[in-house]
């Protein structure tokens, strides 16, 4: 994935909610990344074993983090 296609890979996720990105899931990793200027970022979740982004959110931190700790549960 190139970097500058992040944004259009996150309007794709988040279109594609809540149709089994967890399944089979086993390993992740997980990341902030920033984008534009300005020091926005993103935290990004990506599958180990599939090679895939399965989860993205605007914002870092904790609080964040747990938005998708709670959509595993």
């Amino acid at each position: 994935m190139e970097w500058h296609t992040l944004g259009e890979v996150y309007a794709d996720l988040q279109a594609a909610r809540g149709k089994g990105r967890f399944e089979g899931v086993r390993r992740i990793g997980i990341d902030k990344t920033s984008y534009k200027k300005g020091h926005k970022y993103l935290i990004v979740v990506v599958g180990h074993d599939r090679g895939c982004l399965i989860w993205a959110h605007e914002g870092y931190g904790k609080d964040v983090l747990g938005l998708f700790l709670d959509e595993l549960t």
